[in-house]
């Protein structure tokens, strides 16, 4: 018998207490400081039988003739090509009515999908839905800003929404919006879309406390849009459209924003769940924005944002959930297409030739697109 290397072990914060973690089977303990140490100086003669019984059910002692390398390649193949859900992001257009400084799509061609693409995207999303054989689908509509062409985009997840109730799948959708140009036939939608328990979220993103928000986040004629995004949050928040508000964090912004979550709690939006949007060089997208975070420096800022999210009361947009794909992009059954029904794994990619797979969407062929994932 051995110890799992996949074992973590580090001391609770104020008491002679342990963590023990282990990354391969997720499981978790919390130990006294004698058999931690004993976990961290590899002696497992100094642990009870009826404890190595329980870790050997649980990964945290292994057989000596365990492979953890080839178990470890194992479940991230298997959740590779058994991903639980069919996903899909759905640019409907790359155009938008801000003119954000850092966005990664503003030299891409604005025009919105025509009927034919719409077609041809539509028709590729129930193929590849019957392909998958899972049981949920999900759809992230995305952009550019997707309610510059609402009618467009109610179609398109009614439809899928159809096809998914004909074959007996669980259907959702999500989607990204910049939070300025919603009118009232969208609002409705939305509306109608949370009450059948279809619409997950709409995510809107924020840059910070006003001044800086504004000075980021712009019209193209460098009016702010703050103030707008805060009135559109407070009106999904009285229509009971779930939003979650995605904050934008990066190098130059995060000490300021505890002032821009005492601002959403003075507009009682402070039961919306915010999520930290982490500004890190990981696509060729990211590197227009000047500000990247450093991966020495995300565990300090986090920590920051957390214990000052908590100390508010604010409700963080945090799944604790374990898996072995780094992305859901790395599953088979994942999907970018862009509006001219172009492919890619991830919408930090989209728009660059170099970072399309297979040749696009056709109307015809087994699989609705000439590739694999």
């Amino acid at each position: 018998m051995k110890f799992s290397k996949y074992n973590l072990v580090f001391p609770a914060k104020g008491n002679c207490k342990y963590y023990l973690f282990n990354t391969l089977t997720h499981s978790i303990y919390y130990l006294d400081k004698e058999l931690a140490l004993a976990i961290m100086n590899n002696q497992l003669g100094a642990i009870t039988p009826n404890i190595i019984k329980e870790f050997k059910e649980n990964g945290i002692i292994i057989k000596d003739s365990a492979n953890e390398a080839k178990i470890l390649g194992y479940f991230y193949q298997k959740q590779k090509k058994q991903f639980d859900k069919t996903q899909f992001m759905i640019s409907l257009t790359y155009g938008c009515n801000l003119g954000c400084d850092y966005c990664f799509e503003k030299d891409l061609e604005p025009l919105p999908m025509t009927r034919i693409d719409f077609s041809k995207v539509l028709n590729f999303v129930k193929k590849r839905i019957l392909f998958h054989k899972n049981k949920k689908v999900e759809i992230h509509l995305f952009g550019g800003e997707p309610f510059l062409y609402p009618e467009l985009a109610k179609e398109f997840i009614e439809k899928v929404n159809r096809f998914c109730n004909k074959h007996n799948k669980k259907f959702s959708f999500l989607v990204y919006t910049n939070g300025t140009c919603i009118n009232k036939k969208a609002l409705d939608w939305l509306k109608k879309a949370s009450k059948k328990h279809i619409l997950k979220y709409a995510q809107v993103t924020l840059d910070g406390p006003k001044l800086l928000h504004d000075a980021r986040r712009h019209h193209k004629n460098n009016t702010g849009t703050f103030d707008k995004i805060i009135d559109t949050l407070i009106i999904f928040r009285k229509n009971n459209i779930k939003a979650v508000a995605r904050i934008n964090i990066d190098a130059k912004n995060w000490k300021s924003i505890p002032k821009l979550m005492n601002h959403l709690i003075l507009k009682k939006l402070g039961s919306m769940p915010i999520g930290f949007g982490i500004i890190r060089e990981m696509t060729e997208g990211c590197k227009n924005n000047k500000n990247v975070i450093k991966q020495k420096d995300l565990p300090r800022i986090l920590k920051f944002l957390y214990k000052q999210a908590i100390s508010k009361k604010l409700k963080l947009e945090i799944d604790p959930r374990f898996g072995y794909l780094y992305c859901s992009a790395f599953a088979e059954s994942t999907y970018v297409v862009d509006p001219q029904g172009k492919l890619y794994k991830c919408a930090g990619l989209q728009g660059r030739k170099e970072n399309q797979f297979g040749a696009g969407i056709f109307p015809s062929g087994s699989g609705g697109y000439s590739g694999r994932a």
